[in-house]
């Protein structure tokens, strides 16, 4: 049986009507994630060529503008009782009472790479005291240790000039998380560091390994915007590992907060990811999980009945939530559901 294209449509239409009820409804948070998720959609709709109505993409534009702006704005009204950040939140948990154990450590070794300047450094003292410092290119390898809650991280941050990248397998100890750092802002220096990038990402010991990219320096007017990152160091072509991608600015503090979320959900389930997320997403997580239960099991139903094509659009649409879900962090099990949803798809519709 041959795959078609019109779940495509389907869930065009889906996903943004789910985003304009919510956004009805004040639900901002819910409404962009699905209004992303539409967007998802009409993006792999140009991918394969077909042809995407420019009023519904112009709209969608405008859509996701609007919940924007009306969270921005439901931010600057809650300003007056500024939020702790995660990292502080992380640091200050208080030891269990007496007659109550900790549950144990979780550790993750990163492994730090990209070019001079990026940020690598600046990124890992950060981690450690939620402050910016500005430093000169380090020379070799730092091997420092933190903790936050109940994970502990090992960092082996690596020098990015020219010089140093051929040695860089030599500080190679089987990390858990290969971390790659670029700088949105040297346009001049894109394709170097996607070398530098694949010169590890290609090597027989980092198959399989989770990847997180942080394109820094996003603060600067000079800095190139996500999915022109993506395109240029060819993250579409990364397969076969969890890759997460996220915009952000360690000078300015901006989605900071991206990076121990993602580290959590490697090692941590979701029931216990609320302690290092905010509780809008708390929320948001409970409730994508509520609608991709509810498209696996009209999936299982409609598969039963010899409904195939119905079918691989519901699982279609539970894969998309759960790469929504992959990243706001939820890293461990949401991809482990996105194979699962990619290996039903191939049986569904081989």
């Amino acid at each position: 049986m041959e795959r078609n294209t019109g779940h495509l449509s389907a869930s065009f239409k889906d996903f943004l009507l789910r985003g304009q009820q919510a956004l009805d409804s004040e639900k901002y948070y819910p409404a962009l994630s699905a209004f992303t998720l539409a967007k998802k959609v009409l993006d792999e709709m140009a991918k394969k060529g077909i042809k995407v109505d420019e009023k519904d993409a112009k709209n969608l534009e405008k859509l996701i503008s609007k919940a924007e702006k009306k969270m921005e704005d439901e931010g600057k009204k809650k300003a007056g009782t500024p939020k702790q950040s995660l990292l502080s939140r992380l640091r200050t948990q208080k030891p269990a009472q007496a007659g109550k154990t900790l549950p144990p450590q979780k550790k993750l070794s990163l492994f730090i790479f990209g070019l001079d300047r990026a940020g690598k450094t600046t990124l890992v003292d950060y981690l450690q005291q939620e402050k910016y410092f500005d430093h000169t290119p380090t020379l070799g390898i730092n091997v420092s240790r933190i903790v936050l809650g109940r994970i502990s991280l090992e960092f082996n941050d690596l020098g990015g000039q020219q010089a140093f990248r051929s040695a860089w397998m030599t500080y190679w100890k089987d990390p858990d998380v290969l971390v790659f750092v670029v700088d949105a802002s040297d346009v001049a220096r894109l394709i170097e560091a996607r070398d530098a990038l694949w010169s590890i990402l290609n090597r027989p010991e980092a198959k399989g390994k989770p990847l997180l990219l942080l394109s820094n320096k996003v603060d600067l007017p000079e800095a190139r915007r996500l999915e022109a990152i993506k395109a240029a160091l060819g993250i579409e072509t990364v397969m076969g590992r969890i890759c997460s991608v996220h915009e952000v600015s360690i000078k300015t503090n901006f989605n900071m907060d991206a990076v121990p979320t993602f580290l959590a959900g490697l090692v941590l389930q979701d029931e216990e990811m609320n302690e290092y997320v905010n509780d809008e997403v708390a929320r948001l997580a409970k409730n994508l999980n509520e609608i991709y239960t509810a498209y696996i099991e009209e999936a299982k139903v409609l598969e039963k009945s010899g409904e195939a094509r119905k079918a691989y659009e519901r699982v279609y649409k539970a894969k998309l939530i759960q790469e929504e879900l992959l990243d706001h962090g939820y890293a461990g099990t949401a991809s482990k559901k996105i194979e699962k949803c990619k290996e039903w798809m191939d049986r569904l519709l081989p």
